[in-house]
């Protein structure tokens, strides 16, 4: 009897974890809401601090890559999930939001490389 109840709970417990497996590899998508974006841009031969105009996003996470989409621009990332964070990078871009809350952030210092624009933006996303 006692081997029975171990072996209930321990399918119970399995099924479980595969569920919460199966929805963390579903596809989310989240549109994101620009708040503000701040960075720096490289204009006659120095870097001046910059108050770029915000642009909205969509996020899109697969279970292992996230899309970033920006009305201009795309930008494909390897993410991890900590806790309720999905953290995305490709080395000089960044994306990392909160899955509860919606908050989110976008960085890009591949400008800091190549002398051009350096920027933050911050972001309230709904998921969709």
């Amino acid at each position: 009897m006692k081997n029975s109840l171990v072996l209930l709970l321990l399918l119970l417990l399995s099924s479980a974890l595969f569920s919460a497996r199966v929805l963390a590899d579903e596809e989310q998508q989240w549109l994101c809401g620009a708040e503000r974006t701040t960075g720096f841009a490289f204009r006659g031969g120095d870097w001046q601090s910059v108050n770029f105009l915000p642009d909205n996003a969509m996020f899109t996470y697969d279970g292992s890559k996230g899309i970033v989409e920006f009305s201009e621009s795309i930008f494909v990332l390897d993410c991890e999930v900590s806790e309720a964070h999905l953290l995305c990078n490709d080395g000089t871009q960044n994306f990392i939001i909160d899955q509860e809350t919606g908050r989110a952030g976008f960085s890009s210092l591949q400008g800091a490389l190549i002398q051009s624009n350096a920027y933050v933006s911050l972001f309230q996303c709904t998921r969709q």
